[in-house]
């Protein structure tokens, strides 16, 4: 009788933590956007693309402006400032802004 306790005790304890670890991973999942960077009140990263290990290029929008930003492993940089026109409000709305077709038109103005 007393190792039927003693497993059933072990049960709730496993499920207890089971429960625990779902409650805990939704909650995180709450904090942390898509991109896996935390949420802000002011700031999204808009779309990201790696151009190698450890760096990317990012499209940040900052209270409504939008920026084209680096960010390697030591340096984060400012590329450049994106216009309202340069980005179609449309897309980013609907949440399919082709990240491509806004680094195209960069490479072709420089």
């Amino acid at each position: 009788m007393k190792e039927i306790l003693s497993l059933i005790g072990s049960l709730i304890g496993v499920i207890g933590i089971l429960v625990l670890t779902y409650f805990g991973t939704k909650w995180m999942a709450s904090k942390v956007g898509a991109t896996g960077v935390v949420s802000s009140k002011y700031m999204k990263i808009v779309d990201r693309i790696a151009v190698g290990q450890n760096k990317s290029i990012v499209i940040v929008n900052i209270s409504g402006k939008y920026y084209l930003v680096s960010i390697t492993e030591n340096n984060i940089e400012l590329l450049k400032e994106l216009d309202n026109l340069e980005i179609d409000t449309e897309e980013y709305i609907k949440k399919e802004l082709n990240f491509n077709k806004i680094l195209t038109k960069f490479k072709k103005t420089y």
